[in-house]
C-alpha cells in the first residue's frame, strides 16, 4: 500500500482480533493498520458502490435486485480469497 494522504481513525475490536492482527503484521513485517487498510479497502469500495445504487427507501423489487448484486459480489470476493489461499499454500 502506498502512503497517501491517510486519515487516523480509532477502533475497537476483540482482544482474540487484535492478537491474530498482532501475529499478522509481526510475520509480515508491517503495521497493523497497514493489514486492516488492506483488507476492508476493496470491499468496503465495493460495499458503498452498491449501497449507493439502492435508494435510500428501498421498494421490495430494489431490495431483491441489491441481494442479487451483492450476492456476485460476495461470489467474487470468496474466488479471489481462494486464489490467494492457493497461492500462498503453493508452496507448502
Amino acid at each position: 500500500m502506498q502512503h497517501r494522504n491517510l486519515k487516523k481513525i480509532s477502533i475497537t475490536v476483540s482482544p482474540e482480533l487484535a492478537s491474530d492482527l498482532d501475529h499478522v503484521a509481526a510475520r509480515l513485517g508491517v503495521s497493523r493498520s497497514a493489514i486492516i487498510s488492506e483488507l476492508l479497502s476493496a470491499p468496503v469500495a465495493d460495499m458503498r458502490a452498491m449501497l449507493d445504487q439502492l435508494p435510500l427507501n428501498p421498494t421490495p423489487a430494489d431490495v431483491v435486485r441489491y441481494r442479487g448484486a451483492s450476492a456476485e459480489v460476495v461470489k467474487d470476493r470468496l474466488t479471489n480469497l481462494q486464489g490467494i489461499a492457493d497461492d500462498l499454500l503453493s508452496g507448502l
